[in-house]
C-alpha cells in the first residue's frame, strides 16, 4: 500500500491519506475493526501504520462511506441536499446523505456516524 501511495504521489504533495476499508473501523478513523475480505485483519491500526511508513496524516472509513462521500462531492449526488447510496460486494454498506450531513452506517457494530463535510466534524450518534 504504502508503494502504490509513493508511485501515485511521486512529487510528495500529499498532505493527507484517505483509505477506504471492507469494512467497519473505529469512530476515529484509526483502526479497520474487521475486513470482510481480508482474513486475520482484526482491529488493524491501520493509519498509524501508514503514517509511520509515509509521514502523512492518514484516516480510514468504511469504502461506502468514502464512495458516499466522493459523490455528495464531485459525482451524482452532488446537485441533492439529500440521498443515499447503498453499495453491494463482499457486504452491504450504504451512507445517507441529509441535508449536507453525511450519516455512515456499519452493519456490524450499528453504529452511526455523522459526518459534516462542510464543517469537517465527526460526531458518533
Amino acid at each position: 500500500m504504502v508503494d502504490a501511495i509513493a508511485k501515485i504521489d511521486t512529487e510528495n504533495q500529499t498532505r493527507v491519506i484517505s483509505i477506504g476499508t471492507p469494512g467497519p473501523t473505529d469512530a476515529n478513523g484509526r483502526i479497520a475493526k474487521v475486513a470482510i475480505n481480508l482474513p486475520q485483519w482484526y482491529d488493524i491500526p491501520l493509519a498509524s501504520e501508514i503514517e509511520a511508513r509515509t509521514s502523512k496524516a492518514t484516516v480510514i472509513t468504511n469504502d461506502a462511506n468514502c464512495a458516499g462521500l466522493g459523490e455528495a462531492w464531485l459525482g451524482a449526488g452532488r446537485s441533492f441536499q439529500n440521498f443515499i447510496l447503498l453499495i453491494l460486494g463482499t457486504g452491504v454498506g450504504w451512507c445517507h446523505n441529509s441535508k449536507r450531513q453525511f450519516i455512515c452506517y456499519s452493519p456490524r457494530d450499528c453504529r452511526r456516524i455523522k459526518y459534516d463535510y462542510f464543517q469537517g466534524s465527526i460526531t458518533e450518534l
